[in-house]
């Protein structure tokens, strides 16, 4: 079998890959965030897609104690902001330590996006290599 048959006959997890693939690099270009609210506090504000637009810097996150977060390669980013502010929830002002959610697909990229179509090739190249060769 040729690699091309084999490729056809795995479309359906190609396609299915490179959708994720693509859905996530759009949602960063487009900076769609999908926000909600948190259930303690309307205030506090949580983002289910993304909060970061593809034209900042990716060095911009900070962590922790000052110190420069530069490993942005998803899925090794951080997908939890930790703050500590006051609010005002259930009509009284309260100092709490926030932790909200920055996104599933948070720094996902051009970088990502090529990277990852390469590894789904390479995966179905590597496997039909395996299966030709028994």
């Amino acid at each position: 079998m040729k690699f091309k048959e084999y490729l056809i006959g795995k479309r359906n997890i190609i396609i299915l890959l490179m959708c994720i693939n693509s859905c996530a690099l759009i949602v960063n270009i487009l900076g769609l965030e999908g926000e909600f609210k948190d259930w303690r506090c309307d205030k506090i504000e949580h983002k289910f897609f993304t909060d970061w637009d593809i034209s900042e810097p990716r060095d911009y996150v900070i962590r922790g104690h000052n110190e420069s977060y530069n490993n942005n390669f998803w899925p090794f980013v951080e997908f939890f902001k930790t703050s500590e502010r006051a609010w005002f929830c259930d009509g009284d002002w309260e100092t709490r330590h926030i932790e909200s959610f920055r996104g599933i697909f948070r720094y996902y990229d051009y970088s990502e996006f090529f990277i990852y179509s390469i590894i789904i090739l390479l995966v179905l190249y590597i496997s039909w290599e395996f299966k030709r060769k028994i």
